[in-house]
């Protein structure tokens, strides 16, 4: 091969991997317009008050599936057998006592819709652990009252949709919504020892309780722009059912629409679940509200 030839192709390959930054550039700029373009696209499928129906208004199938995390204030009381009174209130917990206090929480929801009928089921769970000094005993050895409560909460239901139109300019929908709420919860109090052995047990008592309850309720939306939807849900449980108890829950959501199925969630949830077991039982009543802010994302197929 001639010189030239030689400087010929060495010429060319410096020309190849000069080629190489504008090729990475144009590929950086081409994802970032393939990003913008599925954030800009329409995202109806998202937050519509079209879900359930087709584009000539007929019935089809629309799935949305919320993920939740949960910073949930609680509060608890408990009645003894013996007719005393055991109180447990935690505010919306800070980092620093998020891990002492919460061992753990959860939300998620599902909802189908097929035209103005819906099927839909909420799951909650929370768990705390909270202990507390009694002082000392008689030998001077401290004393603690540790109390656990975990609690769970399935409610699934049907809905109709009453009302599809427009208010004040802005697209409206309003849910009647039915069912049955199942609640499990187990709390428990013990009286532990500090000694230089390490904690001893020294007395406790706990039960498992769980109920299941019929449920009324609304959820109303509004959807001010092609990507939002804010919704305020509320029922109430219970009507004397199962315990003489009764429950409530509300829940205000915000949801923007980053693709046409996927959607970023904040709000704020407020639920109260109790039951009444009777006087036989070593804790005769129980009652938990929990409430809090939330953050998540939903699905929407």
């Amino acid at each position: 091969m001639s010189d030239a030839m030689k400087r010929q192709g060495r010429r060319g390959g410096w020309g190849l991997r000069r080629c190489g930054a504008p090729a990475r550039r144009v590929a950086v700029v081409a994802l970032a317009v393939a990003g913008t373009a599925a954030l800009a696209a329409p995202a109806h499928a998202g937050v519509s008050a079209q879900d359930g129906y087709g584009p000539n208004g007929t019935y089809q199938f629309h799935v949305g599936l919320d993920l939740y995390a949960w910073l949930p204030a609680s509060g608890s009381s408990m009645t003894l057998s013996d007719g005393a009174q055991r109180s447990v209130g935690q505010g919306i917990p800070s980092p620093s006592t998020l891990a002492a206090v919460l061992d753990g929480a959860f939300m998620g929801a599902a909802l189908v819709r097929y035209g103005p009928w819906s099927v839909l089921v909420d799951v909650d769970y929370v768990s705390l652990t909270q202990t507390g000094s009694l002082g000392a005993d008689a030998l001077g050895r401290p004393l603690s009252l540790k109390t656990t409560i975990s609690a769970t909460r399935v409610t699934p239901g049907i809905g109709y949709q009453v009302y599809n139109g427009i208010t004040g300019h802005i697209p409206t929908t309003l849910d009647a919504q039915v069912g049955a709420a199942w609640f499990g919860t187990s709390p428990s109090l013990d009286l532990e020892r500090t000694d230089p052995a390490g904690t001893t047990h020294v007395a406790g008592v706990g039960a498992n309780f769980s109920l299941v309850q019929p449920w009324v309720g609304l959820r109303a939306a509004i959807y001010p722009g092609p990507r939002w939807r804010l919704t305020l849900g509320a029922l109430v449980q219970g009507f004397g059912v199962d315990g003489g108890t009764w429950g409530w829950g509300t829940q205000f959501s915000v949801a923007w629409a980053a693709t046409n199925w996927l959607n970023l969630l904040a709000g704020f949830r407020a639920l109260s679940s109790s039951t009444n077991p009777g006087e036989s039982e070593r804790i005769s009543s129980f009652r938990l509200t929990t409430y809090g802010p939330q953050v998540g994302v939903g699905f929407s197929f």
